[in-house]
């Protein structure tokens, strides 16, 4: 084996960090060459980036649904305060008019 050179099981185990762009320069170019040359590893990461692909619009739609959800959540809290200040205020103003009238 050429000193560049890697096998498929480091190739597969690179995968995601070379999807993710987050190898060195030395490292990418191994691992691009050992793809232009091996066809179960070229299969191996496109297989990855399709699966990853799929994950990742998975994510979005929870993060989606979550947010909403939450809105939903913060709405129900705005009512609910609304709803208590409006009787306390009531009572506020009932006691300031007793007040009023008993001077």
């Amino acid at each position: 084996m050429k000193e560049n050179e890697i096998t498929c099981g480091i190739c597969r185990d690179l995968c995601p960090s070379y999807c993710d762009g987050l190898l060195s320069d030395d490292v990418r170019l191994a691992v691009e060459s050992h793809i232009s040359n091996c066809e179960s590893c070229r299969a191996y990461l496109d297989e990855f980036k399709n699966r990853s692909s799929q994950t990742d619009s998975d994510d979005r739609e929870k993060e989606n649904t979550f947010i909403k959800k939450a809105k939903t959540a913060n709405y129900y809290m705005i009512g609910f305060f609304i709803g208590a200040l409006i009787p306390i205020g009531l009572l506020a103003a009932l006691v300031i008019y007793a007040i009023i009238i008993s001077l």
